[in-house]
């Protein structure tokens, strides 16, 4: 949406549990597809979806990994 408000729109339907990445540019998500729960990642605008788990067990709170510090 833009900074005031307007033009919302939803990015996830049958998902739960959205987290953003470190970096904002990312969010992961819980998806309820394929009889099963599995963990996805997509840009910001919601496009670029990509399936990161393929289990039998349902995925469930992704999280990111915290950035490496040296």
């Amino acid at each position: 949406m833009k900074p005031d408000g307007r033009g919302a729109r939803r990015l996830l339907t049958r998902a739960g549990e959205p987290t953003w990445s470190p970096d904002g540019r990312r969010i992961a998500y819980t998806s309820f597809r394929n009889a099963g729960a599995d963990v996805y990642t997509m840009r910001a605008d919601g496009r670029a979806q990509v399936r990161v788990t393929r289990s039998r067990q349902a995925e469930l709170e992704p999280a990111w990994r915290p950035q490496a510090t040296r």
